[in-house]
């Protein structure tokens, strides 16, 4: 496996010295997984670090009644699980593909090595989880803090990536961010609960005002982005007070 297809998402790994770039080459894997697909289920073993290439990949939580919390929207150009590289404990997350992907698969020996030696992958890794811990602090304030609507908004703008009006900035050097202009996301309206952490019905209620306020477009499984700047004022709205 050739690492000139990834440097175009990870400019960091222009950074590798050769021994470390044929390292990679050598272990590294790419693989192809369709929708669906569970990565890892929280508490497994860690053995494998991914980057993703294509596709998306959801980081959630489930409650023993089966209900689950989206926690994180993984997207071309950043990596899958990166915790348990730095940390050396087991995965934190259950982890399933949401949309179907190319993924690099590098081995956990391989990705803790490149952490303890500081090499650019190991760097990567690093941001990776800084990056984790911006995305989890905005999504608890969103969480405590805004009403439903904010908190249907800001699942909505994560799983479209605007990384940046969650206050989860990209800077230099890290994964490509975003590109410009609407984005159209495949997504249910139950899915979409559970990343907002409410109910079906409730999202229903919700995207018809959005709808009407001119935020977004619907169609079947699909939704248009029209004013993610609008969304995030909803988000940093005030709530209404609770009865």
């Amino acid at each position: 496996m050739k690492l000139d297809a990834l440097v175009e998402r990870y400019p960091v790994l222009l950074r590798l010295r050769p021994a470390e770039r044929e390292a990679l080459e050598r272990s590294g894997r790419l693989v192809e997984v369709d929708e669906g697909t569970q990565l890892f289920t929280e508490g497994d073993p860690f053995d494998r670090v991914y980057l993703v290439l294509s596709g998306e990949v959801h980081c959630y939580r489930q409650s023993p009644d089966g209900r689950e919390q989206l926690l994180r929207a993984v997207a071309a150009g950043s990596v899958v699980c990166p915790v348990p590289a730095v940390d050396e404990g087991p995965v934190p997350d259950s982890v399933r593909v949401a949309r179907k992907a190319w993924l690099l698969a590098i081995p956990a020996a391989v990705a803790r090595s490149g952490v303890r030696a500081g090499t650019p992958l190991g760097r990567l890794l690093q941001w990776e989880v800084c990056q984790c811990t911006r995305a989890l602090a905005s999504r608890m304030g969103v969480v405590s803090l805004a009403g439903v609507a904010g908190r249907v908004a800001a699942a909505l703008l994560a799983l479209a990536h605007y990384d940046d009006l969650l206050g989860v900035a990209v800077p230099e050097g890290g994964p490509v961010p975003r590109k410009a202009g609407p984005v159209t996301l495949n997504v249910t309206h139950q899915a979409l609960a559970a990343a907002a952490g409410t109910s079906r019905e409730v999202v229903t209620r919700t995207m018809r005002r959005f709808r009407k306020a001119g935020l977004v477009a619907t169609g079947r499984r699909q939704l248009t982005l029209l004013d993610p700047e609008g969304l995030a004022a909803v988000v940093r709205a005030p709530s209404a007070p609770q009865a």
